[in-house]
């Protein structure tokens, strides 16, 4: 079977949603299997990766240069991004059949497609993102944006193939050879089902960013707690961050703010909630991306309540999985919120069960549809490297 080196400027297997991404869609390749490394951006040592399903040889190559000053770091991307990840590769033992890189800018996307193309080694870049100037650091006129944008537009379509996150991408680079692979759960799927009887559990766990809006949902949990037993836990942002970022003064004890924690101990905390809860409002980027967060609650078994964006609503069925938000507005999550306080134990079960199954036919390495989908992309890679040959 053909052997695989995932590289990009991530933290591995921990740390970053792209750890998550890696993560999921390396136990994916393996299951169908294909011999697969890390070569990641944290600190340059060997570990390994092991649950119940796998092992992941892990190999820390300093392409995020930690350890530098910001001034540093920033002189370190735009000089040296990449430098580390080719010496690594071309002190393999074994050349690999295919490189896929996890997106990267220019400086590092640039130097992997040029060194794969002199050592006839296949390479895929995994995209999940269109990033807005908003995003990035320095804005439009900033080095990330436009070191990312000119890896977009010029380096990303010369690949052998793309792996994208979810159909829209699919329509930007139509004229490549990809695969869908949306978010895939980097954990072992959970029936542990948890139901709180005496009072409707909601729970975010995330990055508001630019991406999620938490102001409305805060203010009609603030309002609905004076007559319900409800409770929303967010995990992520600090207390001062939200109140800062909306300019309100939090002191309702319906509503729990825990601040950031790690990234391995938060589905125990997702997992005895009722619902995830979030909204996104319809922005470029969120039509690009697709939220981890969807993902990982129904592998828990975590209903989810949110508006549409992105591919959502090809998974979230409303009252059967989770509950469809009609947009963000304050009146809209109050009628979804209202729901969930009429529903029985017996029906809470039901859509937690939904939730489970819909995580393992669509977001689970288990998938057939996924397996079949993406062993085909490499099946197709490998007929035109033999025709190439030919």
């Amino acid at each position: 079977m053909s052997n695989i080196v995932y590289v990009g400027v991530f933290d591995f297997p921990f740390g970053q949603a792209a750890s998550k991404r890696v993560l999921g869609n390396v136990k994916l390749l393996k299951k169908l299997g294909y011999e697969v490394i890390v070569g990641h951006g944290g600190e340059e040592i060997f570990s390994q990766f092991r649950d119940d399903d796998v092992t992941i040889d892990c190999y820390g190559l300093d392409e995020l240069f930690n350890s530098r000053s910001a001034f540093l770091k920033l002189l370190s991307y735009i000089f040296k991004s990449g430098d580390n990840t080719i010496k690594w590769l071309d002190q393999l033992k074994q050349k690999p059949d295919y490189v896929i890189v996890y997106g990267g800018y220019y400086r590092y996307a640039k130097k992997l497609l040029e060194y794969c193309d002199v050592k006839k080694i296949k390479i895929i870049f995994d995209i999940v993102e269109w990033y807005e100037p908003a995003q990035m650091l320095g804005g439009r006129f900033g080095f990330f944006y436009n070191s990312f944008l000119l890896a977009f537009k010029f380096i990303y379509p010369k690949a052998d193939g793309l792996i994208v996150i979810g159909s829209k991408l699919k329509e930007v680079f139509h004229d490549s050879k990809l695969v869908v692979i949306p978010p895939l759960v980097a954990t072992n799927l959970s029936t542990n089902y948890s139901i709180n009887n005496e009072i409707l559990s909601l729970i975010y766990a995330g990055n508001i960013g630019n991406k999620d809006t938490l102001l409305q949902i805060i203010q009609v949990v603030d309002k609905l707690s004076l007559e319900n037993k409800i409770k929303f836990d967010i995990f992520g942002p600090t207390k001062e961050e939200i109140q800062k970022k909306y300019n309100i003064n939090i002191i309702n004890k319906s509503i729990n703010i825990h601040g950031k924690i790690k990234q391995e101990e938060i589905n125990s905390f997702i997992s005895k909630a009722d619902f995830t809860i979030f909204t996104r409002p319809d922005t470029h980027c969120n039509r690009y991306g697709f939220p981890s967060k969807f993902v990982e609650s129904l592998s828990l078994g975590v209903p989810v309540a949110t508006n549409l964006t992105s591919d959502i609503g090809l998974y979230l069925k409303d009252e059967y999985n989770g509950f469809i938000i009609s947009d963000c507005s304050e009146n809209a999550i109050e009628t979804t919120i209202r729901k969930m306080l009429m529903l029985s134990q017996a029906q809470k079960i039901i859509m937690k069960e939904n939730a489970f199954m819909t995580a393992e036919e669509h977001f689970s390495s288990r998938s057939l549809r996924l397996r079949e989908n993406v062993s085909n992309f490499f099946n197709s890679l490998a007929k035109k490297s033999t025709h190439e040959e030919n």
